[in-house]
């Protein structure tokens, strides 16, 4: 039971947190979560959409509404479907997703970092604020978030043929969410060759490139039969340098410049997309959404709330720099990860939301893996016992939660 016990604490702490006033807090739903929530209950009993034209095997979005993604109604409707409506049973099974994400970052860490680091990681992540806030929200990308991680958990413990498990992760995942599709890709690559490469240091190659060439085939599928078909995708979102939203951009720089024969060659569209495009991407990492107020869209903040605490902060740079020193490889994978999850948000010409991207939580691991390293790992190691070190911390960090 001692084995478990820290497993079963941070299961039990992040449900009830994400349960305590599920009825309430969000006061309500609205936009892609109305969609989900009625899609699901219709399919439950029907075996449809509410327009009773589609069919979750044809991997494509429900027609006559908005282009979203195109499995989270099969994941949430057994419990939506048998519940009557409510904002409690809505956002019930988006709870339950979000708590074995929490589990799943634990095993996670324990791979990459050690078993005191893991849990530090999991309880941790238990309480922080933008995961219990989306966590208690009927949107898509907590799904598949879930089930991006759960492939790379895969690919961290399996050995031989058990790889190819995160096949279907990563199927489940590109299809749960609209806005993760581009860093599909990237990330797949990225725990493909991390995995091969550190974990298990070369072997199974043969079984590694098949994963490699699924995902490309995946992809492939959605681009051929979903992107290439008017209506049934977003397109229409992705800025490009000839969009018109750029030209209107590059039209107002010149007229506030001073007249000179050399503005249209530094105020052009090229230029004008590169610095929009790094506004957005930079902007993802700004210290007012990660610290101060979170996302400008009430959806997707409580707009008095950053996705992390102010303490946080200090923990980012020594959590980073001691990941970097102690765990080298570990960081390469996570500073990767991070490094690919803005251009969701990015590439986009409209929209103001920042946080509702696939990645939001990942620096959880860097920051974490400093309050290790600050609190047991170098100061205090050998003075005091580590858990009485831990649980006063943790005590710090829930109450000013």
């Amino acid at each position: 039971m001692t084995r478990y016990l820290p497993i079963i604490i941070i299961l039990i702490l992040s449900l009830s947190l994400r349960l305590l006033w599920l009825d309430k807090i969000p006061t309500g739903i609205s936009d892609d979560e109305l969609d989900y929530v009625f899609n699901a209950k219709a399919l439950f009993l029907s075996g449809s959409d509410i327009s009773g034209t589609w069919n979750p095997l044809s991997l494509k979005p429900p027609p006559l509404e908005y282009p979203k993604a195109e499995l989270p109604y099969v994941f949430i409707a057994p419990i939506i479907g048998i519940f009557p409506f409510s904002l409690f049973y809505a956002r019930l099974p988006y709870v339950f997703i979000n708590t074995m994400l929490v589990l799943v970052l634990y095993f996670i860490a324990k791979k990459l970092f050690g078993k005191p680091q893991a849990i530090a990681i999991g309880l941790l992540a238990a309480i922080n604020p933008w995961m219990i806030y989306f966590g208690r929200t009927a949107f898509d990308s907590p799904i598949s978030s879930f089930f991006y991680f759960s492939s790379l958990l895969v690919l961290l413990y399996a050995k031989r043929h058990m790889l190819l498990l995160a096949i279907p992760l990563l199927f489940l995942a590109f299809f749960s969410y609209i806005g993760s599709k581009i860093v599909f890709l990237p990330f797949s690559i990225i725990i493909i060759l991390f995995s091969w490469k550190y974990i298990n240091k070369k072997r199974y190659t043969k079984v590694y490139i098949f994963i490699l060439l699924m995902s490309l085939g995946i992809m492939a599928h959605y681009l051929f039969f979903s992107v290439f078909q008017p209506g049934s995708s977003r397109t229409a979102e992705i800025s490009t340098p000839f969009h018109y939203s750029i030209e209107q951009r590059v039209n107002k720089e010149r007229k506030l410049s001073i007249e000179s024969p050399i503005n249209n060659l530094l105020e052009n569209k090229i230029s004008t997309y590169l610095k929009y495009s790094l506004e957005k991407y930079y902007g993802a990492f700004s210290p007012q959404l990660l610290f101060l107020y979170g996302d400008g869209r009430s959806t997707f903040s409580v707009w008095n709330h950053g996705l992390f605490f102010y303490i946080d902060v200090i923990f980012l740079i020594i959590g980073a720099y001691s990941l970097f020193k102690y765990h080298r490889k570990a960081s390469l994978l996570l500073f990767a990860i991070v490094l690919i999850s803005p251009p969701t948000y990015s590439i986009k010409h409209c929209g103001g939301e920042l946080c509702h991207t696939l990645f939001s939580s990942i620096p959880n691991p860097i920051i974490n893996n400093g309050v290790w390293n600050l609190f047991f790992y170098k100061l205090i190691q050998g003075i005091f016992k580590i858990h009485y070190c831990f649980w006063c911390y943790f005590s710090l960090r829930y109450f000013s939660f």
